[in-house]
């Protein structure tokens, strides 16, 4: 204990001046880093909402997939037994592009899900097939269109404006 001590007594401490100017230097790094987190996050967070609203907007404005019907009223949608493939008319009712549609088809014991690759530009339509493996139509329990817009470079789906069309309305070509 007295060897430490005779270390300690030869030795002289920091000035309280310099100590005050490390401990405020200090809290200016910390401060610096706080605030240049704050600023990041918060322009991604701002940038993140921005996209998500304007994703909602356009999808609830500009995507109007739908199921083109005849002059009877009747959806165009088949299927081929032949070639066990689903047949679809799809249109476009409102003013932005459709850049592609997702189709998902329930069956009776499976269900296929696929990107169709159908761009519909506004006020078309598009002729849409899908292999199901389904040699009846009664085996078809519903199939739900997911159209997809792109605003840029980004393309996004809406899954709000899918289109439901039952099994029932599914006929034979």
């Amino acid at each position: 204990m007295k060897a430490v001590a005779r270390l300690i007594k030869g030795k002289k401490a920091i000035s309280p001046f310099i100590s005050i100017i490390l401990i405020v230097a200090l809290a200016v790094i910390v401060a610096g880093i706080v605030i240049n987190w704050t600023t990041t996050f918060t322009k991604e967070t701002q940038e993140r909402t921005g996209q998500e609203i304007t994703q909602t907007t356009d999808c609830a404005v500009s995507a109007g997939l739908g199921v083109w019907r005849d002059i009877d009223g009747k959806e165009q949608i088949c299927l081929d037994t032949a070639t066990k493939e689903l047949v679809f008319v799809l249109e476009n009712k409102e003013s932005m592009k459709i850049e592609n549609v997702n189709i998902n088809v329930l069956l009776q014991n499976s269900a296929i899900s696929n990107q169709t690759g159908i761009s519909i530009p506004p006020g078309a339509i598009a002729v849409g097939k899908i292999r199901t493996n389904s040699s009846s139509a009664s085996e078809i329990k519903s199939v739900i269109f997911v159209p997809a817009l792109k605003k840029g470079d980004k393309i996004y789906w809406c899954g709000d404006n899918k289109i439901t069309v039952q099994g029932v309305s599914v006929g034979s070509c």
